[in-house]
């Protein structure tokens, strides 16, 4: 199902397959729930209590431009 809900996991210490299981149960929440949507998650290697709210927005900003300069964001894209 399109669109996707999820977000984005600040640790110091995140990998692939604990946001690959993050998604999966976004996605079983969802359905659960019947809210139209699939799963999504993303990972920032950061500590974010060593940055202000502002700083953590840009990081987000940035990381968005990112994803969507290399294709990774959009309707029908597996994030």
């Amino acid at each position: 199902r399109l669109p996707t809900k999820g977000g984005i996991r600040f640790a110091p210490v995140v990998d692939l397959q604990e946001v690959e299981a993050l998604a999966s149960l976004m996605t079983y929440k969802c359905s659960m729930v019947d809210v139209p949507f699939g799963g999504a998650k993303g990972g920032i290697r950061i500590t974010p209590q060593n940055y202000s709210d502002r700083e953590l927005e840009k990081i987000v900003r940035r990381y968005t431009i990112e994803l969507f300069k290399y294709g990774f964001l959009g309707p029908a894209v597996d994030v």
